[in-house]
């Protein structure tokens, strides 16, 4: 069975909640086709990351997202931070070669989304 590493960007309320959903997915859906994996979660202020990881399991925490973007153990980025960064995040984890989850809005302007 696959298993999906997971790197979220953003360690606040929106992370917090994303967090929840991986952890609980086996609870709500018998016979999933793949498993998820907490790999790195990021936030700018380091301990609100270090305080997930330690709360859920995940691998490490860091201040930098570039951090996620580096390992080939994570194979899906969660963007979790404010609107007004997710165009730049985005962009950044699509060069990366890594599916990417974005909370909504996915942008600011229709110009970032037609660059999406």
């Amino acid at each position: 069975m696959k298993t999906y590493g997971i790197g979220i960007i953003g360690a606040g309320f929106m992370g917090k909640t994303h967090t929840y959903n991986y952890v609980n997915l086996p609870l709500y859906y018998d016979g999933m086709p793949f498993k998820t994996k907490l790999v790195g979660i990021c936030n700018r202020t380091l301990s609100k990351a270090e305080r997930l990881k330690e709360d859920f399991g995940y691998e490490f925490a860091t201040s930098n997202y570039m951090d996620l973007l580096e390992r080939d153990d994570i194979d899906i980025i969660d963007v979790c931070t404010p609107n007004i960064v997710h165009h730049e995040q985005i962009i950044r984890s699509l060069k990366a070669k890594k599916h990417v989850y974005a909370d909504k809005p996915i942008c600011i302007t229709d110009d970032e989304a037609d660059d999406i």
